[in-house]
């Protein structure tokens, strides 16, 4: 039996970004009425539901891998950063504990953006695995976006060091995965078959820089000018949607406080 793979197009690249930005405009625009409606509850509980649903590949992978042996489980554990940061959506929206939207704001965005630009799925757009891929990545940037406009999420220095520990972190276990089960967690593989160059081919210009362990430090590379752009984006859309606060007015949680 022939397996068919689809080749992403301009179209597939182009579309999640357009999605993505409208939800961010619409969240600008209508903030106040979502923040004095029941939609400010309800819309946190959406976003729980649909990555959980939308998740539901990644864990089932899990358990069918188990289930054959505990080496095979343990090359679809959900340490790709993107399929943490799933899971970091998860526990934030289950637990309300700051610290999983602390790590989740940056790292989010930052792997949206990087699987739109550079997708890895080979799913055809007639195909369930094809919207998965995608709305689950989607949801990665609404979810930090929703928080920051309707929810006074601040982000500061603290948060963006929070980002860099822990990337580093996630990064340190993924290698370690990678080097003891033959897994290619966070594209850092050192078989050079599926690390970052399979996404970023500028290998022809910088050849260690494509492999092992050079790819790295390519990451590396990537890492500090991603982040810190991000944050300055952040920062600017604070300072924009930033209001006057009335006297005496008290915002609970992670909102601000007079």
């Amino acid at each position: 039996m022939m397996i068919l793979t689809y080749t992403m197009t301009l179209i597939d690249t182009l579309w999640p970004i357009v999605f993505v930005g409208l939800i961010t405009v619409l969240l600008i625009v209508f903030k106040e009425g979502i923040r004095q409606s029941v939609l400010q509850k309800i819309i946190p509980y959406f976003f729980l539901a649909m990555i959980i649903i939308l998740e539901l590949n990644t864990f089932a992978n899990i358990g069918i891998g188990f289930y054959y042996s505990e080496m095979t489980g343990l090359v679809f554990l959900p340490l790709h950063l993107c399929s943490i940061s799933a899971v970091l959506i998860m526990l934030y929206l289950s637990t309300k504990k700051e610290l999983f939207l602390d790590i989740l704001i940056i790292q989010g965005i930052v792997g949206a953006i990087v699987t739109f630009i550079f997708p890895s799925s080979t799913a055809a757009p007639t195909t369930f695995e094809y919207w998965r891929f995608f709305l689950s990545h989607t949801l990665l940037f609404i979810v930090p976006v929703y928080f920051i406009i309707i929810e006074h999420k601040r982000v500061d220095q603290r948060i963006l060091k929070i980002a860099f520990v822990s990337v580093h972190l996630f990064a340190a276990i993924a290698v370690l995965f990678n080097l003891t089960v033959g897994s290619d967690y966070m594209y850092l593989s050192p078989d050079n078959k599926h690390n970052l160059f399979a996404f970023i081919p500028v290998h022809q210009v910088f050849p260690f820089l494509g492999q092992w362990p050079g790819v790295i430090l390519f990451g590396e590379l990537l890492t500090f000018p991603v982040y810190f752009s991000v944050y300055y984006i952040i920062k600017k859309l604070q300072v924009n949607l930033d209001e006057p606060i009335k006297e005496g007015v008290y915002y609970e949680d992670h909102r601000r406080t007079v």
